[in-house]
């Protein structure tokens, strides 16, 4: 099936060309995907007011668990304030050489999470992201214990999820795209549309993919600019 991209300015009517593939194709059981909560809301009452009662909007988490459900993984995902806590954790129990410090300040766990779900986003497994940061610091001495202390953190937490059986929502999304690939006739035939992003980044790209050439279903992304 066709991947089609859709290219043009916020509410352009170009980029209001999918909306409408959507809504044509609700009965189908369509799923619009959005970026973020607020964002499904006020689609979803904007698209009810025109008498669009079928369908599921919903921003990408929606949609891996979705995908999920359909594939049968059966991830156990950690909440927000688990997360947090893992994180702390984490941060707490592993040695730091340069960034012992930092890590004591108030921002610094959220940082951390921030660059763990990046990291993931982009899936890259702490071996890779390892093996990288090596790299880097091979260049320049000086960054041998930063780089050092950098991969401790994303394979210290890695390991603290296996640990515990549970995996954060990257993650989750990471491994029912994994089923998916495994068995991608469980997804059916509903069509998917990605709708008001700017850009996807490379975990919801991989969704795109494994949509529209692997379980081969249209799917039509439209991007902002």
């Amino acid at each position: 099936m066709p991947l089609s991209l859709v290219l043009g300015p916020a509410n352009s009517a170009k980029a209001g060309e999918v909306l409408g593939a959507f809504t044509a194709a609700a009965r189908r059981g369509a799923i619009l995907v959005v970026p973020t909560a607020a964002d499904a809301q006020h689609y979803t009452r904007e698209l009810a007011a025109d008498g669009v009662v079928l369908g599921s909007i919903v921003t990408f988490a929606g949609l891996a668990a979705e995908i999920a459900r359909r594939a049968g993984y059966g991830g156990s995902r950690l909440s927000s304030l688990q997360r947090r806590r893992v994180l702390r954790r984490v941060v707490r129990g592993t040695r730091l050489e340069v960034l012992g410090r930092a890590a004591r300040s108030a921002g610094f766990v959220a940082a951390a999470g921030e660059l763990v779900s990046e990291v993931e986003r982009t899936l890259v497994t702490p071996q890779r992201f390892a093996s990288a940061l090596r790299t880097w610091a091979a260049e320049d001495a000086r960054r041998e214990r930063y780089a050092r202390d950098v991969a401790s953190i994303y394979s210290a937490y890695a390991r603290e999820l296996a640990s515990l059986g549970r995996v954060d929502g990257e993650l989750f999304a990471w491994r029912a795209l994994d089923a998916l690939r495994e068995a991608p006739a469980r997804w059916g035939s509903d069509p998917v549309f990605f709708y008001g992003f700017d850009d996807l980044h490379p975990l919801e790209r991989d969704a795109v993919e494994t949509l529209s050439r692997i379980v081969g279903v249209p799917v039509t992304v439209s991007l902002t600019y």
